[in-house]
């Protein structure tokens, strides 16, 4: 009986339970005065008791202003605020320099007033990018930093998606020093927003990339080209498990069964 004991320990050790996964939950796209989904995922936040919440910019419509945040975003998804980790969107910046969306995240929202920062989460290593401005001086930091300091797992987020089948946005090009940057050097998982629906697309370059703009904002269409699954009916938070070298996904949708879920190994 020694023998498949030890053997069990050993698998046990090398194949961590979710009980030791962090548990992660994102959208973007999230809060208006003038709707009342963003309550929903909010209350689906709280539900799914995440460690980390990561919101992908659009953050409280329509301008970003500081009184947007307190009124509009606030009621529905302040009450995890301690948790959250921002990125900004195009709405963020529509009050100038974002100043709304710093002054109401303060330090959760990295070094003011740059909109990029890093953090770690268990084994794991993320980055807050910001997809609206400073492209060449962030893909250096990020570069840099991944050479400098190699993880086994490493995700970034930011709010407008390199590749998107969305019929409203689509692919954004611009992205693309801060896409190339993190695929380079190893990268693993890509979150972002912008189209209001659920994309999840096949890994290019190592990376599979995410759009969870589902926090709240109306609806977009997707036309799929590329997707491996997508859901442009339902509202809903990317509920993610972080483990030593892997990660699962699922989408959770209001008022409905999940959608899309899954499990991967990271390629370091």
């Amino acid at each position: 009986m020694t023998r498949p004991i030890l053997l069990l320990t050993l698998l046990a050790a090398i194949v961590p339970s979710n009980a030791s996964a962090v548990r992660i939950a994102a959208a973007g796209d999230i809060a208006s005065c003038a709707w009342g989904d963003d309550k929903a995922t909010g209350d689906l936040v709280r539900a799914i008791k995440p460690s980390v919440v990561v919101t992908l910019g659009d953050n409280a419509y329509p301008h970003g202003s500081f009184r947007q945040f307190k009124n509009c975003y606030d009621p529905p998804w302040g009450s995890f605020k301690r948790k959250t980790r921002p990125a900004p969107g195009n709405h963020d910046y529509h009050t100038p320099e974002a100043a709304g969306y710093f002054r109401y995240f303060g330090s959760r929202a990295g070094r003011c007033c740059r909109g990029y920062y890093k953090y770690d989460v268990g084994a794991w290593r993320l980055y807050s990018l910001n997809s609206e401005r400073r492209f060449a001086a962030q893909a250096r930091w990020l570069r840099k930093d991944l050479r400098a300091h190699p993880h086994a797992c490493t995700l970034a987020y930011w709010h407008q998606p390199r590749f998107s089948d969305g019929a409203v946005h689509g692919d954004t090009a611009t992205v693309d020093p801060l896409w190339d940057a993190f695929a380079a050097n190893g990268g693993d998982v890509v979150l972002a927003g912008h189209d209001h629906n659920y994309q999840r697309f096949p890994r290019r370059r190592g990376v599979r990339s995410f759009v969870v703009g589902t926090g709240g904002a109306p609806l977009y269409d997707v036309v799929p080209k590329r997707v491996a699954a997508y859901d442009d009916t339902h509202h809903g938070i990317l509920r993610l498990k972080l483990r030593h070298g892997s990660y699962g996904w699922k989408f959770r949708r209001i008022g409905a069964a999940a959608r899309d879920q899954g499990n991967a190994n990271c390629r370091n």
